[in-house]
């Protein structure tokens, strides 16, 4: 049958005899260097692989930071960009926890109402966009508007304790919608080991790439001695370096 994505239902209930899917969507092409993704050009990088270099979570983010219609252009570096978005989620938590831990001072109501009206504002903004054909860059538009708010007072040097459960509230709201929703870690204490062992690599092939532009071949090439020993082999290219397992 053609066109076969817009009858791929119809294919695999008649092959089956069984309800095959309840909602089916179709994502954009991915990119690399702005060619299409595909084995007979070689230009591909599995899913393993990409969990491998940046862990699940990292590229988990990375794939929802567009909208799925649209087509993406796969790059390490941007991984490694997306996961500063992450990190800004993971920290806001933290801070929220700091707050809720930090004994409190009487006081804060009023404050304490206002920041309720904005998580409410900004829990119901995630859910207009993804109700908006699964538009998850604007949630995710909403999840940040939603740590502006929780960082504006959990950063206070002094905890109040009117304020310490619209906090928690908040914290609660972004658990929820970011990791229970979106599928994203957010407990700091929670990361998986590909989380924290792709940062370490990115640093320290930053340091690398500047001991390089300073001429200090020697500690360069130390660090690429060192990570190859450890099972991380380090592939230079012209438009920068690049680092794989095995």
């Amino acid at each position: 049958l053609f066109p076969h994505n817009e009858d791929e239902i119809a294919q695999s209930e008649c092959a089956t005899q069984k309800p095959f899917a309840r909602y089916w969507m179709h994502n954009g092409s991915l990119l690399v260097n702005g060619e299409k993704m595909s084995k007979s050009k070689g230009n591909f990088v599995t899913i393993d692989e990409g969990i491998r270099r940046h862990g699940a979570h990292r590229l988990r983010y990375y794939v929802i930071s567009s909208h799925y219609r649209s087509q993406m252009d796969y790059s390490d570096s941007a991984v490694t960009e997306a996961g500063r978005g992450l990190e800004r989620l993971r920290i806001a938590v933290q801070n929220a926890q700091r707050y809720l831990a930090a004994p409190a001072q009487p006081g804060g109501e009023a404050e304490a109402a206002a920041l309720r009206e904005r998580i409410a504002t900004q829990r119901q903004a995630f859910y207009d966009a993804m109700d908006d054909d699964f538009n998850t860059p604007a949630a995710l538009a909403a999840l940040f508007g939603l740590v502006t708010e929780l960082n504006r007072v959990a950063t206070a040097p002094q905890a109040h304790a009117a304020l310490q459960p619209a906090v928690r509230e908040g914290m609660e709201t972004l658990l929820t919608l970011g990791g229970d929703v979106l599928g994203l870690e957010l407990q700091p204490t929670g990361a998986a080991e590909g989380d924290l062992v792709a940062p370490l690599v990115e640093l320290l092939l930053s340091i690398r790439q500047q001991m390089r532009q300073q001429r200090q071949f020697a500690i360069a090439d130390e660090i690429r001695s060192r990570l190859q020993a450890l099972g991380i082999t380090v592939e230079d290219r012209p438009e920068g370096s690049t680092w794989r397992k095995g």
